[in-house]
């Protein structure tokens, strides 16, 4: 009785391997072994020339099977019909099969529905010309499941002929993870050349930046000796001054590429935001004009905040310029700053700019802070206005973040530090200063997601629930000061957490259906409801 080796994997089927005993193992057995000693004999797992423990037929064979069995990587075995003959335990762990459920199938079922004509092509091809394919020799291939599911692999390829025809042997190998891994390398690749591309960038403008300071100062210069030459009723006195007005505002334009390429820092200095926007709010109505109604809020007792005065005032105008560009047939601008008490991530103060304008995608919203990047036309504008804002934030320590949606408007909230030894903020006898506690209690899961983002990076402590469990918010909660609902919650709910808080006040945001409950302050607003209305409607509650 020879034993199994290279030399004998192509006979004829009267010469495949036998038990010890010499009698026939039927047709099927005689198959699986040959298929299994090919499928080791392509992969070179033994030699005839090799002096073994293992040297009897029926043994070698059974190592052959172990070994076929054990490969880390799915081993498939398809006959000339394109059936499997044969698959080990990995192949049908990666198909989503029990151990042998794989034996018989058509080879197509394991294929994705759109690459079948073409693979059945491809199998035909290989199968008569033969020959190797190595892993990776092919790049997007796919597998699939048995619940229909799709996965990245890889596969290499071998023939081995017997009397029946050609089997093909393929290693199979799930490159999920890896195919993951090589996307995360990629961007992060993208990520560093764009880095470097807005390096370069910025000490490019930095550099034109300090040429055109040169020149501004020489301009700002001679237009201030005309302004005291000139008697006050000179004709050419307000031409001198627009020169000079449109100097000063270059300037900013320089300032503001000077801080984007960080080469202008920040001086700060204890400051409140509510002296910052006093200053600012008369240049903010002219920047914003007649059609933009502007709200300027501050809590009182504001803490201060280390900033510099002059870059603390421009985030706000290059804020409200955006806002007022959001809004080209007009609307409503509301500027806002409050003090929140935070023992995790330490005191802040947050600014909030927001407007009714029609809001931003998600697409553009993801990338407006980002240097240079616009959505206006050509000639529209000029400067890096929230890149500018982004840069000023982060350098002051703080974070600038923006909430939106298509036709909710925009807010934006810029959360600095609270400056150290900044004194206390005055509160009522009794009352602690502590974060104020809203629910938000809406039937769309999306809009809930949304209010309650906006009102947590305004400095609130955010609850949601659905209008369908919400008798279950009494026992949830631990307080409440304000509950933000809708007109269909207006029953047994409202009634219950009156009880529990007393001075719960109500914002209803939607259209009325009918009178207020008793004993809470309601707020009214009309559809759609748009962020600022959203936080106005709370603040004022």
């Amino acid at each position: 009785m020879g034993r199994v080796g290279p030399g004998n994997l192509r006979a004829s089927k009267s010469s495949r391997v036998a038990p010890r005993d010499n009698s026939d193992p039927g047709p099927a057995a005689r198959r699986d072994n040959g298929v299994v000693a090919a499928a080791c004999h392509s992969g070179r797992l033994l030699k005839r020339s090799e002096a073994t423990p293992y040297s009897s037929a029926a043994t070698t064979l059974e190592v052959a099977r172990v070994v076929f069995e054990a490969a880390p990587d799915g081993m498939v075995c398809v006959g000339a019909g394109g059936n499997i003959l044969l698959a080990n335990a990995e192949a049908a762990r990666l198909f989503g099969y029990e151990p042998g459920q794989l034996d018989g199938l058509p080879l197509q079922s394991l294929i994705p529905d759109s690459a079948r004509d073409r693979h059945e092509g491809a199998r035909r091809h290989f199968a008569h010309t033969g020959g190797r394919r190595a892993m990776g020799a092919h790049h997007a291939l796919f597998g699939k499941r048995r619940d229909d599911s799709l996965f990245a692999v890889d596969i290499s390829l071998s023939t081995a002929t017997f009397a029946e025809g050609p089997v093909i042997i393929a290693a199979v190998r799930d490159v999920t993870e890896r195919k993951k891994v090589e996307a995360q390398l990629r961007e992060a690749r993208d990520e560093l050349h764009h880095a470097r591309s807005v390096e370069v960038l910025g000490r490019l403008a930095a550099g034109v930046a300090h040429d055109f300071n040169n020149l501004l100062t020489v301009i700002l210069g001679l237009t201030s000796e005309l302004e005291l030459l000139l008697p006050e009723d000179a004709p050419l006195r307000p031409t001198v001054e627009d020169i000079a007005d449109a100097g000063r505002r270059a300037c900013d334009l320089t300032s503001q590429l000077l801080i984007y390429a960080r080469r202008q820092s920040v001086a700060p200095k204890a400051v409140r935001i509510a002296d910052v926007l006093a200053r600012a709010e008369r240049l903010l109505r002219r920047v914003v004009g007649s059609a933009v109604k502007l709200e300027v809020r501050v809590e009182r007792g504001d803490w201060q905040v280390l900033a510099d005065p002059v870059q603390l005032e421009q985030v706000v105008l290059n804020l409200a310029v955006n806002a007022r560009q959001a809004m080209p047939l007009g609307g409503r601008l509301l500027i806002a700053a409050r003090n929140l008490p935070d023992e995790v991530q330490g005191d802040a103060v947050v600014l909030l700019v927001a407007d009714t304008g029609e809001g931003i995608a998600p697409a553009t919203a993801e990338r407006i802070f980002e240097p240079y990047f616009t959505t206006k036309g050509l000639g529209v504008g000029t400067g890096p206005p929230l890149a500018t804002v982004r840069s000023v934030v982060s350098q002051l320590g703080g974070q600038v973040e923006v909430t939106t949606g298509p036709g909710l408007g925009a807010v934006f909230t810029v959360r600095l530090p609270r400056a150290p030894g900044s004194e206390p903020v005055p509160v009522a006898i009794g009352r602690a200063p502590r974060q104020e506690a809203v629910a938000v209690a809406r039937c769309d899961a999306a809009e809930r997601e949304l209010f309650a983002t906006a009102l947590h990076r305004a400095g609130y402590s955010v609850h949601q629930v659905d209008t369908n469990a919400t008798s279950e918010l009494c026992t949830r909660l631990s307080h409440c000061d304000v509950l933000v609902t809708e007109p269909c919650l207006r029953d047994g709910v409202v009634q219950a957490m009156r009880e529990r808080w007393p001075q719960l006040r109500l914002v209803v945001l939607g259209a009325c259906d009918g009178g207020a409950s008793p004993g809470a302050s309601t707020t009214e607003r009309s559809e759609p409801v748009r962020l600022l209305e959203l936080l106005g409607a709370v603040s004022a509650a």
